[in-house]
């Protein structure tokens, strides 16, 4: 008697592994992802934060540049191996203070971006102020990460820009 496997039975082995291989991988693609959402949405908050304590302390929002940091008192780098960080806009609000806009560019994949606001942002009456915020409104969009992500869209009927939870 010969031992060994017969090719049914390895061919069965092949497709049991195809089969978990095709359930698995989107679930550790999500995982990943959401990881990596996870480091942006803190080194946002820090960003916002930082340029708010620069704002108080200078009145002004002259000093802070798109990726330049040097003025902030921040230790988050303005690139890291999955995103791009940098702030986008400073602008005094209806209450006369200034809020910064701040975004996270990821660097693995394209169609969206996350972005924050200081609640100073539009003098804190601005709907996306204090909130994290998935925006699929670049390179041909890509909402359906966003919506991945558990965001929830405006409503202003806005079907690229969607809040993510704090």
């Amino acid at each position: 008697m010969k031992k060994g496997f017969t090719l049914i039975e390895l061919l069965v082995v092949v497709l049991i592994i195809g089969i978990l291989s095709a359930i698995a991988l989107p679930q550790y693609t999500k995982a990943v992802r959401k990881t990596r959402i996870a480091e942006a949405k803190i080194n946002l908050k820090k960003l916002v934060e930082a340029t708010d304590l620069y704002i108080l302390q200078n009145g002004n929002a002259n000093g802070i540049a798109f990726s330049d940091w040097d003025n902030l008192d921040i230790d988050v780098p303005s690139e890291t191996k999955d995103w791009e960080y940098g702030v986008d806009e400073c602008i005094p609000g209806t209450n006369g203070k200034i809020g910064c806009w701040v975004v996270a560019m990821p660097k693995f994949e394209s169609g969206y971006f996350i972005a924050m606001t200081s609640m100073n942002y539009d003098g804190g009456d601005f709907e996306h102020a204090g909130k994290f915020l998935c925006d699929a409104a670049i390179d041909n969009g890509n909402k359906e990460i966003c919506i991945s992500l558990g965001g929830k869209k405006f409503s202003n009927d806005n079907d690229e820009q969607f809040f993510l939870e704090n």
